[in-house]
């Protein structure tokens, strides 16, 4: 007997998908730390993208200036006060703070938002809790995102080019959002669904994306190898698709 089958729609097979895409977004566990301005507006993108569980961490305290904050949040822990403000507006996101000596375990990716360098410390902690660790820099010379690092890969992150950019102390000592801080947490916010969606490979995956305040111009960045590093992605042993971690 021949068997009868219903042909399947397209729009059934995009709707299947975006039925994916948002499951995957709601399991998720995204850490983001340093609460600057970019921090916090790529928190709050996240947001709003519905990601299921924010952890937010920064134990600087907030200042009178600080984008996102309000006057009476002055002197609070930045991760706490954050954390209050976003659960205010999250629809579907449990957001929550992680105190400044705690561990956090079960996170799908770290992401680690720093003006002009990503401190040593808070790389290596990235590592240690979570599987994959995503550094957003911003400075007055432009910004960049990525490249991914993997916690169970070889390759180092100087070779994998997370580094610094050249960046100024803000007068007063608060950050601002300008046009160029808000681009670098919206795209960063877009690779981070990306790779939480799972569709399709983030451009983050082989490089870091970064921008020349100057021009505008948007570049993906390869890795450039260390002159004395000895990792793998130095002596020619990791493949292209190994060149995704530290």
């Amino acid at each position: 007997m021949k068997e009868n089958t219903m042909p399947v729609s397209p729009s059934s097979i995009t709707a299947n998908a975006a039925a994916v895409r948002r499951a995957r977004r709601r399991l998720a566990t995204i850490v983001v730390e340093g609460l600057g301005a970019v921090g916090f507006r790529l928190a709050e993108h996240l947001v709003e993208c519905r990601i299921g569980t924010l952890v937010l961490r920064d134990e600087r305290p907030v200042g009178l200036r600080d984008r996102g904050f309000r006057s009476l949040d002055a002197g609070r822990p930045r991760a706490e006060a954050a954390a209050e403000l976003l659960a205010a507006k999250a629809e579907e996101t449990a957001v929550v703070e992680a105190p400044a000596e705690s561990s956090i375990s079960g996170a799908d990716l770290h992401v680690l938002a720093f003006r002009g360098r990503v401190p040593a410390a808070a790389l290596h902690r990235g590592l240690e809790e979570s599987p994959a660790v995503l550094a957003v820099l911003a400075a007055e010379s432009g910004w960049r995102i990525g490249p991914l690092l993997l916690q169970d890969s070889l390759v180092c992150s100087d070779c994998m080019g997370v580094g610094w950019l050249p960046a100024e102390v803000p007068a007063g000592g608060a950050e601002t959002l300008g046009p160029l801080e808000e681009a670098a947490a919206a795209l960063a916010a877009h690779q981070i669904t990306v790779l939480i969606e799972g569709m399709a490979t983030a451009a983050v995956h082989s490089g870091g994306l970064m921008t020349d305040a100057a021009t505008g111009d948007v570049s993906h960045v390869r890795p450039r190898p260390g002159r004395d590093c000895t990792c793998p992605y130095v002596n020619g042993e990791s493949s292209e698709e190994g060149l995704v971690g530290l």
